[in-house]
């Protein structure tokens, strides 16, 4: 496996690079234990998947 992303250069750390996938990186690898702001994990997760997360349902009702 490569040390630099394929797409920026940038170096991969735990299997994320650094830059492209920075929001995933910081929140599964350097802070799991941090509570992150629904848009951070959003990001987190895409990084991850490659897929953007489902709008909740009854979003604003809680």
């Amino acid at each position: 496996m490569s040390r630099h992303c394929e797409n920026c250069g940038c170096a991969i750390r735990s299997g994320y690079c650094t830059n492209c996938q920075e929001e995933a990186y910081i929140a599964f690898v350097q802070a799991p234990e941090m509570d992150f702001s629904r848009e951070f994990m959003d990001k987190a997760w895409e990084q991850v998947t490659g897929q953007q997360s489902q709008p909740r349902r009854n979003a604003g009702t809680e």
